[in-house]
């Protein structure tokens, strides 16, 4: 009898497990699925529709540096442009061709991945601060404005949160790996917009408060000196190679020269802005977030929290940067972000105390029910007034509204009554909280998504007009017609006047693109030139043998002088009437003969 043990053996299943199906559901927690939530939301803000709405004269400035190179010029880029995105458009158009969607989307994409940094600062600010800062990030109208401009303010807030995670990292866990990200999170700030280095400015405090106490102390030795250095190499590297697209295009490092000289700049050349003009528009463009952010500095200050005082630090800086001549909406960035850090801690409390009222949770949902159908009572009545017809606004409808908000301050006082101060105050927020909130994300859309040409949906005070698009489609219409042209656009020979001594539009220039361009200093009736486009400014004297259209490609505007309910209704609707201003183009096109 063999009584030796029997050898274990080992056999594969015959089916495969289900060991990765049960990874990924152990690895999808709930805070991470909201965390997919809040990508999701900021996808759909700033991907959908990108490009449909004209280009702005500021983002032609950048688009049509970038399809410069791609066409072989030796051009230097315009003044301001930002070599970072440069370089993704430059690759961009290479590939897929110039279009307004091309040379929005990599913004929109930086835009669109922000919401995920705050997921490295949890220990910081706290999983539930850190994930409503998260949906913070995606709401913000002026991160939302700037993610859908083809400029590049989108990739300084990316650099910037991504910055600020790689500094809290190395005071937690020493120098490895967070100074390589930090030196390619600061490649990114730098090649950014002259916006970076505002940024940079604003959040140097912060980070010196942050080093100040830090947990982990690392002593000089031969690893801390390689990781350092290994930083610096990758900080070069990456500086050179996102300014120039891998090498292709050189003059990439003369914008990259240029974006500090752009941001000293601004400190004594006006910039066409008042302050008073840009504190209102944060003050009504992103009410929600600068109510929350302000209440969550406050609560920070009362914890001593280094992290919530160096982010006053930085708010207190970027206000102060409106006071420089060179001011411009692009500084809101520089303080959207640390509203939105400080922000999510104060929802994150808020939220706290919203567990406090479990014991009363049916009185707690009365009283909101309530409140929120007195606000909608109100804002109905608010919305009429502002759309009446009558000149001085149906002044029925503003006492009805004024009635709907003596109802709610009533509501709320017999609530405090009878339920309690307590339940009172926290559902009292939340009301205020959620009335602050639409208006917000009204905001948010309409500002990427604004194609009527009455209603005001940009932070600029220049933007495009809605005739632009319409040029080349109109060009091409003319190619149709031309059987020797074959009716492709870029066999259409089109004349470009430019005035002697300046540089041709680049917004016009970009509607040009498609067709066969050629620059001439000016026209008289001798020119020959079947098409001429040329600016009202640039006189051409022409025979009677052409026919022209205009079209209005960009328009300024800016809320002064209004009155009721011509305020109510810009400040509901967005209406202003006409525009103060315009730029238009004026295509002439010689008749044949009869």
């Amino acid at each position: 009898m063999n009584t030796e043990p029997m050898a274990a053996t080992t056999t594969a299943p015959p089916y495969p497990t289900a060991a990765g199906p049960r990874n990924l559901l152990a690895w999808l927690t709930l805070e991470r699925l909201a965390y997919g939530l809040a990508l999701l939301l900021a996808g759909a803000l700033r991907l959908v529709d990108l490009g449909q709405h004209p280009m702005a004269p500021a983002e032609a400035a950048q688009a049509w540096s970038a399809l410069s190179q791609v066409r072989g010029a030796d051009a230097l880029p315009l003044p301001g442009t930002s070599p970072l995105l440069l370089s993704l458009q430059y690759l961009g158009f290479l590939l897929a061709g110039a279009s307004e969607f091309w040379a929005r989307a990599f913004p929109a994409l930086a835009g669109t991945l922000l919401v995920l940094l705050p997921y490295g600062l949890r220990r910081a600010l706290g999983r539930p601060a850190a994930l409503a800062a998260a949906f913070l990030l995606a709401i913000s109208t002026y991160l939302v404005f700037w993610s859908r401009s083809g400029t590049g303010e989108s990739f300084a807030v990316l650099g910037a949160l991504g910055l600020l995670l790689c500094v809290d990292g190395y005071c937690r866990e020493g120098v490895r790996p967070w100074a390589a990200w930090g030196a390619a999170a600061l490649a990114v700030l730098l090649m950014s917009a002259p916006a970076g280095y505002a940024m940079l400015l604003a959040m140097a405090p912060l980070a010196l408060l942050l080093l100040r106490h830090r947990t982990v102390c690392p002593l000089p030795g031969p690893a801390t000196q390689g990781a350092l250095l290994r930083a610096g190499l990758i900080l070069v590297a990456t500086l050179l190679l996102g300014s120039t697209a891998l090498l292709l295009v050189p003059q990439g490092l003369a914008a990259l020269a240029d974006l500090p000289v752009a941001f000293l700049r601004q400190f004594v050349e006006p910039g066409g802005y008042s302050l008073t003009s840009l504190l209102l528009q944060l003050v009504l463009e992103e009410t929600f977030l600068l109510v929350v952010g302000l209440a969550g500095l406050v609560l920070g200050l009362r914890r001593g929290d280094p992290l919530s005082r160096g982010l006053g630090l930085w708010l207190g800086i970027g206000l102060l940067l409106l006071l420089r001549p060179g001011r411009s909406p692009a500084d809101g960035v520089v303080v959207a972000l640390p509203l939105a850090l400080l922000g999510g801690q104060a929802l994150a409390a808020y939220a706290g105390r919203l567990r406090g009222l479990a014991d009363q949770g049916w009185e707690a949902l009365a009283l909101a029910t309530g409140g929120v159908a007195l606000l909608g009572f109100t804002a109905i009545w608010l919305a009429d007034y502002a759309a009446s017809p009558q000149q001085a606004g149906d002044r029925a409808f503003l006492i009805y509204a004024g009635l709907g908000l003596g109802l709610s301050v009533a509501l709320f006082l017999l609530a405090g009554l009878w339920f309690g101060r307590r339940v009172t105050t926290t559902v009292g927020i939340a009301v205020l909280l959620l009335a602050l909130l639409l208006p917000s994300l009204r905001a948010s859309w309409e500002m990427g998504h604004n194609d009527d040409g009455l209603r005001w949906g940009s932070l600029l005070s220049t933007t495009g007009a809605t005739d632009g698009p319409a040029i080349p489609e109109y060009l091409q219409q003319l190619a149709r017609q031309s059987t020797p042209y074959g009716g492709d656009l870029f066999d259409l020979p089109v004349a470009l006047v430019v005035a002697p001594g300046t540089a041709p539009d680049p917004l016009l220039r970009w509607y040009l693109r498609d067709a066969d361009v050629r620059e001439i200093p000016g026209a008289g009736p001798d020119s020959g030139e079947r098409v001429i486009v040329a600016r009202p400014t640039d006189v051409v004297a022409l025979g009677e043998g052409y026919a022209g259209r205009s079209y209005r490609i960009a328009q300024s505007w800016a809320p002064t002088a209004l009155q009721s309910p011509a305020l109510a209704r810009w400040l509901i609707f967005g209406h202003y009437g006409v525009p103060q201003s315009d730029q238009r183009a004026v295509i002439w096109v010689r008749q044949p003969a009869p």
